[in-house]
């Protein structure tokens, strides 16, 4: 799911790349919690940058099921 889904911005270990957040630190843009990271994948970061992060609505119902 993350090689496919996330990697692509996150880069393969998390790490971040310019202009994507790095997974790995705790520093969190849109909140740390087990909750707040699941809204985030849900309904995509918002921000005013230009390389926003995609709503995965779809993407968790299919891993729920």
């Amino acid at each position: 799911m993350f090689g496919d889904n996330c990697a692509p911005c996150h880069g393969s270990g998390a790490a971040g790349a310019k202009g994507y957040p790095n997974l790995n630190d705790d520093d969190w843009l849109w909140g740390g919690s087990l909750d707040q990271i699941k809204q985030t994948i849900e309904f995509g970061a918002r921000s005013g940058h230009s390389r926003r992060m995609k709503a995965r609505c779809s993407l968790l119902a299919s891993k729920a099921s």
